[in-house]
């Protein structure tokens, strides 16, 4: 079964708990600033309006949880991203292979700044794999792979994002 066809398979409540995992462990693992980041953006992305005036967004909105189906719609487009990028499916597969969901909880909570950080860093990082080190995350993922699936989970959390 391919990575993609596994990621299909998860329910929504699994496929945003790895989602959740997901994120978090690319915050942790990245040392890039966001202007570097920024930087490398695809480049349908990086001339997105809401992109240019991210700058001019309350801080507050970040912290905001994203509401369930929708982040679970985020979740799933994301998962399908890796599942088909060469760069990522690696990482996706290792995760869906050794990540174990101890937790029981009820729900799970995706802020909507979480979810960019993690959309951004799918975009613009490559991911590899030493012994030494194990998940290496570093700048220059190729910026027109799949741009129009990164442009769209983009606008989904922009959408969030806007107030009102």
């Amino acid at each position: 079964m391919t990575t993609l066809e596994r990621v299909q398979q998860l329910d929504d409540f699994k496929a945003l708990r790895l989602f959740r995992h997901i994120e978090g462990e690319m915050v942790l693992k990245v040392k890039e600033d966001l202007g570097v980041i920024m930087d490398h953006l695809p480049e349908n992305v990086k001339h997105m309006e809401a992109i240019q005036n991210l700058e001019d967004v309350d801080q507050n909105k970040f912290l905001e949880p994203i509401e369930q189906q929708k982040a679970v719609e985020i979740a799933k487009v994301s998962l399908a991203y890796m599942a088909e990028d060469p760069g990522l499916e690696p990482y996706l597969k290792d995760k869906l292979d050794n990540w174990k969901d101890n937790e029981m909880v009820a729900g799970t909570i995706l802020a909507v700044g979480g979810a960019l950080s993690a959309v951004m860093i799918m975009s613009t990082f490559r991911v590899s794999y030493n012994k030494t080190d194990g998940w290496d995350f570093s700048i220059g993922a190729a910026k027109d792979q799949q741009s129009e699936t990164i442009k769209t989970i983009f606008e989904a959390l922009f959408r969030v994002l806007k107030p009102g």
